[in-house]
């Protein structure tokens, strides 16, 4: 079972929507829950157009997530809500977007434009391919 619990009893939509999309992908699927167990790590997700962020906090065997940015994150990740939305919808090969795909050739052709920005992607790259495969919704 994937534990997903929120910073506050009624969380913000955005937030809402990442912890259910996560929560939803890892009881559909034991490897992503085993995955969610152990992962560890803050990551922020910040929808630029819309002035909206969440902080995910994985550790401990859960995902917590917070209605705003968590301070000293591995990852930041920010782009249009076009963009972040694609992000659960596009194909991956090896937990990055598949080049192969034309939505993962976008998705790239943004983060090397700069539309989309992952701060710390080098650092923490081993965390953001889990949290790609925990948020796809393609197999």
């Amino acid at each position: 079972m994937a534990e997903v619990v929120y910073d506050s009893a009624e969380p913000e939509g955005f937030a809402m929507m990442i912890g259910e999309l996560v929560r939803a992908n890892c009881e559909a699927d034991p490897a992503r829950a085993r995955m969610l167990r152990t992962t560890k790590g803050v990551v922020n997700i910040r929808v630029t157009d819309a002035g909206v962020a969440v902080g995910l906090l994985f550790g401990g065997g859960k995902l917590r997530v917070l209605s705003q940015p968590a301070p000293r994150a591995n990852l930041d990740v920010s782009g249009d809500a076009e963009t972040i939305m694609s992000l659960s919808t596009v194909k991956l090969l090896g937990g990055l977007p598949s080049v192969l795909d034309p939505a993962g050739r976008e998705v790239t052709r943004k983060l090397l434009n700069g539309k989309l920005k992952v701060r710390g992607l080098f650092g923490s790259l081993p965390l953001l391919m889990r949290l790609n495969r925990m948020m796809s919704t393609s197999s």
